[in-house]
């Protein structure tokens, strides 16, 4: 005669073994419905552009003056991405003295440090010191006010 203690825990043992082995099973193709419905979260790819130590940049430039500074970029697009970059003087009246140009790869969730050494031929100029990324319309800048 069969205990109905062990029909009791035996059916549901069953039933929940069944569902964990069918969602195993069918997992793969669960997803790949999702996903082509839309239903889950895509992650959307960017690029971190940003200076370093931010707090000193230069604050002021002067002729024969050496300026020090650096900036990263960090490549949180998803593949391999080629960042030509420009680093350049805007002057107030809005004329472009280029600084520094250059291209890095990087890999994705890679980041790279440019460091910017420039002796300045300016003549204690206000405006200001402008990086950018040309392919993603990209930029960040800082102020050189004058010190007149």
């Amino acid at each position: 005669m069969e205990n109905p203690v062990h029909k009791k825990i035996l059916i549901p043992a069953v039933v929940i073994v069944a569902l964990a082995v069918a969602i195993l099973v069918f997992n793969t193709q669960i997803s790949d419905a999702l996903n082509r419905l839309n239903f889950t979260p895509k992650l959307e790819p960017y690029t971190e552009l940003y200076f370093n130590n931010s707090e000193n940049l230069p604050k002021s430039i002067s002729k024969g003056q050496k300026i020090t500074f650096s900036f990263n970029i960090h490549n949180v697009e998803g593949i391999q991405t080629t960042y030509p970059y420009t680093v350049n003087f805007v002057y107030k009246n809005g004329q472009t003295l280029s600084i520094l140009k250059g291209t890095v790869t990087l890999a994705d969730d890679e980041t790279r440090t440019v460091i910017v050494s420039h002796t300045s031929t300016l003549t204690d100029e206000e405006g200001m010191v402008q990086v950018t990324l040309k392919n993603l319309n990209q930029s960040i800048d800082f102020l050189i006010p004058n010190n007149n």
